[in-house]
């Protein structure tokens, strides 16, 4: 955000819980700050809401309503003389006939709404804005790659399925500002390139338990419609998005959907909110103070993996631990990536018995161990099954020797509480957090808040 009053907006939104609670003025000025720089408009037809401005829903179902929306605002906007239509073919056959695919019945036509990419009619205007819906065996564009027609296809052209000439975006690009007045020799000049998209591949659906189905239609949809999940990490240009307590279709969830769509423009007044600004706010104040049974366990994962400029001064420690996950521990799913770690088992036969090792890939290591081919050490039937009593990540896939040097460490300390009458495994477990912060930047050029000590136990 370029906008003091919208970072001011957006700092709020982004606290916890427990500090709204506990300063409930902040959700005051939120909301004051909301009603004074943010964009409220009574309905979608208001003259500031633009065709093509994007619009984003916590819901698929008013999305697909917004997209008929949006052809119906396009045909009052634009010429219609300077307007095209593709509607799509779309046919059926029984599962299990060998009859001729046959003009699709209504009740398909909406199966296949489900099941595609490609829309049922797709308008072609001068400066629209579109997704490519499939890869290009060519490589010329990709899925989700956005594009801009700058030329209008002739009736023609559309009526006997040619193809058709677009802009494609550079890649990474997530929005499109069309300009009237900029040449194509400029957006070229800025990276786009100039392609031919033809229909998408003709895909055969099972549509119900005893019909096939298929669309023919132009790889491309049109870009006006996210819902907030596909819509984080996008900046865009202007967003229209609709809030309320009432309405089952514009209701959210939990807080972290109101901050996506209070993060997504630069600017507070190009975030546009449809519907009675009193209850666009109201429900602002109560997504600010709804708590999930995630809320707490997220927000102090938040705590532990962000890393501020004071961490090095701070106190407080990088542990993870299952204070506020809210289900049973065994139900905790272990990681899956190979980014490294060192780790901690302990047997359930034999309580005494603690192993700490170092892998790639916790979850094939913990099945080795219990296999009998993890180490020699965990191989004897009489210890088995193990389960993973705390693990250290944040290697980010490199440094061996660093993992070397933390469980050997580990196991020192480990074989030093033992020695001193302590067997208690989760002090064994909770010595790992003092190797990690006296490690020595210098010699293995990771600092102590790259890794984070994960505690599975209560």
């Amino acid at each position: 955000s370029t906008d003091l009053n919208f970072q001011r907006i957006q700092e709020i939104a982004r606290k916890s819980h427990r500090e709204l609670k506990e300063n409930m003025h902040l959700v005051d000025e939120m909301i004051a700050l909301s009603s004074q720089h943010l964009t409220f408009v009574t309905d979608w037809n208001d003259p500031k809401i633009d065709p093509q401005a994007m619009r984003l829903y916590s819901k698929k179902i008013p999305a697909k309503e917004a997209a008929r929306d949006f052809e119906n605002r396009v045909r009052v906007h634009v010429n219609p003389y300077e307007l095209r239509k593709r509607i799509a073919e779309d046919v059926e056959k029984p599962r299990y006939s060998q009859m001729q695919w046959s003009k699709a019945r209504d009740s398909i036509v909406g199966h296949l709404e489900q099941k595609v990419k490609e829309p049922k009619q797709i308008l072609f205007f001068k400066g629209a804005i579109y997704e490519c819906t499939f890869n290009d065996p060519n490589g010329q564009f990709t899925q989700s790659q956005m594009a801009l027609l700058y030329e209008l296809p002739s009736r023609a052209t559309l009526d006997q399925w040619g193809k058709i000439k677009i802009l494609v975006a550079p890649p990474g690009l997530k929005e499109i500002v069309y300009n009237s007045r900029a040449t194509k020799e400029y957006y070229i000049g800025v990276g786009f390139s100039e392609v031919n998209v033809g229909i998408a591949p003709e895909r055969t659906h099972s549509v119900t338990f005893d019909m096939f189905g298929r669309r023919k239609q132009y790889g491309l949809r049109h870009h006006v419609v996210m819902t907030v999940h596909s819509a984080m990490g996008d900046t865009l240009n202007k967003m229209i998005t609709r809030i309320s307590i009432h309405e089952k279709n514009f209701t959210m969830w939990d807080k972290g959907q109101l901050i996506v769509v209070l993060s997504r423009t630069k600017v507070a007044k190009d975030s546009v909110f449809v519907g009675p600004k009193k209850e666009t706010l109201d429900a602002f104040r109560q997504l600010m103070l709804l708590k999930t049974c995630w809320s707490d366990h997220m927000e102090r994962v938040l705590e532990v993996i962000t890393v501020n400029q004071n961490d090095q001064d701070s106190d407080v420690s990088r542990i993870l631990n299952t204070e506020t996950y809210p289900h049973l521990i065994r139900d905790i799913v272990l990681p899956q990536c190979n980014t490294g770690y060192v780790y901690m088992l302990v047997s359930l036969r034999i309580k005494d018995f603690i192993y700490i090792g170092t892998t790639n890939c916790i979850r094939s290591r913990l099945k080795a161990h219990n296999c009998g081919y993890g180490s020699t050490s965990t191989e004897p039937t009489y210890l088995r099954p193990y389960a993973l009593f705390a693990y250290i990540c944040g290697f980010g896939g490199g440094r061996k020797d660093l993992r070397y040097h933390i469980e050997k460490r580990w196991k020192e300390k480990r074989d030093e509480l033992i020695r001193n009458g302590n067997t208690n495994h989760r002090s064994i477990a909770l010595s790992a957090n003092s190797i990690i912060r006296g490690l020595n930047e210098n010699q293995f050029g990771v600092a102590p808040s790259d890794l984070i000590l994960v505690c599975l136990f209560e």
